[in-house]
């Protein structure tokens, strides 16, 4: 996949596991009940207290 990233091509990766996403993305886009949540660098997103909430079911504590 990074080797194909590499050339110019987009890729489209719809994964749960955010360990894979983080070591993939260079940007990520999150949806909650198919809204946009969240949209940024995967630092960014991740940390973000509301993309929090929503995968682990849970206020986040930051």
């Amino acid at each position: 996949m990074r080797r194909i990233h590499s050339t110019g091509i987009t890729i489209v990766l719809v994964e749960h596991l955010l360990r894979v996403l983080n070591q993939l993305a260079t940007r990520m886009v999150v949806l909650d009940r198919g809204a946009v949540l969240a949209d940024g660098d995967p630092k960014t997103v991740l940390s973000d207290p509301e993309v929090v909430r929503a995968n682990l079911g849970r206020q986040a504590h930051v």
